[in-house]
C-alpha cells in the first residue's frame, strides 16, 4: 500500500499507523494459523520507528467501551453473569467479592494505577495479567 499521497505523510509525527493480525479461527487452537501478521506506516515518526505485529499501541481507554459492550453480550447470551466474581475468570484475583459489574461501573476498588510512581516510563512495556494485578493488589483503593 502507497502511502505517500496521503496530506501530511510523515510532517507532523502524528499520522495514523496499523498493526494487523489475521488469523483463520479454526475450532480448534491448534489448527489456528496466522494468515497476517504485519505493520503498516509508522509507529513514531520521531523516533523512525516503523509498526509490526508486535506494536504496542497506546490506546488507553478505547478498548474499555468494546470490553463492556463484548460482557454484556455475553451476559445476556448467558455465557457469563455481570455478577460473577472475576475470581471466576482470573483464579489469583486478590478480592474474592469484586465482580465484572463492579469493574464495568469502576467501582472495584481498584486504585488509579496510572497514577503510580514510574507508570509513564512502563506505558511500552508489555504486561501480562498476573504482573499488572501485582502492581495494586497490596494497595488500598
Amino acid at each position: 500500500m502507497d502511502y505517500s499521497s496521503l496530506p501530511n505523510q510523515g510532517q507532523t509525527g502524528l499520522e495514523m499507523g496499523m498493526g494487523i493480525l489475521l488469523d483463520n479461527r479454526q475450532k480448534s487452537w491448534e489448527d489456528n494459523k496466522v494468515l497476517i501478521a504485519k505493520g503498516y506506516n509508522m509507529a513514531d515518526y520521531s523516533n523512525n520507528l516503523p509498526n509490526g505485529p508486535d506494536t504496542i499501541y497506546q490506546i488507553g481507554s478505547l478498548t474499555k467501551a468494546f470490553t463492556a459492550a463484548a460482557i454484556l453480550q455475553l451476559g445476556e447470551s448467558g455465557k457469563l453473569s455481570i455478577d460473577d466474581p472475576v475470581v471466576t475468570y482470573i483464579k489469583d484475583y486478590p478480592n474474592p467479592k469484586v465482580t465484572l459489574y463492579h469493574l464495568l461501573t469502576h467501582t472495584s476498588g481498584i486504585p488509579n494505577y496510572t497514577n503510580f510512581p514510574g507508570f509513564q516510563n512502563s506505558i511500552n512495556i508489555k504486561t501480562s495479567v498476573d504482573e499488572l494485578i501485582a502492581k495494586f493488589k497490596d494497595k488500598p483503593a
